[in-house]
């Protein structure tokens, strides 16, 4: 069965478990975690939640293929698999980093004086 990663040793073994539209699930989550809130949070704080949530959406992914399996419902074959998976990889990577401007946008917007005047 070829895997995600193709390396050896331990952290071949390691890569080869990830599932890679889990990961993509996890950073999806992850970056809904950076969306603005009205109370402050320190960088352990944030960083925390970013991880939290990173696990939870990778742990919620997991399930789902599991279910979708137990089902036995159509997989796509490894050609058609690993063009989405690269396709949604893309897709969330456009995501997250679309959540991170917005997000430093956000603080920015802040800035010392807050308001419209923020920043400037």
């Amino acid at each position: 069965m070829r895997t995600m990663f193709q390396t050896s040793g331990l952290a071949g073994r390691i890569l080869s478990r990830l599932s890679g539209i889990a990961l993509v699930m996890g950073a999806l989550f992850m970056a809904a975690s950076l969306t603005p809130s009205l109370i402050p949070r320190s960088e352990v704080l944030q960083g925390t939640l970013g991880g939290v949530s990173f696990a939870a959406g990778y742990w919620i992914a997991i399930l789902l293929r599991a279910v979708w399996h137990f089902l036995q419902l159509p997989v796509p074959g490894p050609h058609l698999g690993r063009r989405l998976l690269g396709l949604a990889g893309l897709v969330s990577g456009a995501i997250v980093v679309g959540f991170l401007i917005k997000a430093a946008d956000w603080v920015i917007d802040l800035g010392p004086e807050g308001g419209d005047g923020g920043g400037r």
